[in-house]
């Protein structure tokens, strides 16, 4: 879990997971408690960091779905960069990572900023995005 590994490697963090799944929610809040990090890391539901005030975060980890229940829906993520750009501060950085057949780079670039590739396999690409300054 993405939130696991930024609470250990960012020990003064305050990590906030959030899915919109419950069963994403219930798993991220288990694997929090089995780790010893319940205590820092706050587990929400929440859809599209709705709930995240505005220009209130410095880092986003993104993994966002391409499934939809059984079917395969490649517009999920855009709503998630959206939110994530509302949520960052001028300046702010967005890891992510999606599976190589979707064309994610071109969407992060345009709603959160400046984005380069920092790996790609024949699966995955992970990408860095730089919020750009609000107008």
């Amino acid at each position: 879990m993405l939130a696991a590994v930024a609470a250990r490697r960012w020990p003064t963090a305050r990590v906030t997971a959030s899915d919109r799944s419950l069963a994403a929610v219930t798993s991220a809040t288990a694997t929090a408690r089995a780790n010893g990090l319940d205590d820092r890391i706050h587990v929400e539901r929440d859809l599209a960091a709705a709930k995240v005030p505005p220009a209130s975060i410095d880092l986003v980890l993104c993994n966002p779905p391409f499934h939809d229940g059984l079917a395969v829906v490649e517009d999920l993520a855009a709503p998630m960069f959206r939110g994530a750009a509302q949520a960052l501060r001028p300046g702010g950085l967005m890891l992510t990572v999606f599976n190589a057949h979707l064309g994610h780079r071109q969407t992060l670039q345009r709603v959160v900023g400046p984005t380069r590739q920092l790996h790609r396999d024949a699966k995955f690409i992970v990408t860095l995005s730089i919020r750009a300054e609000r107008a």
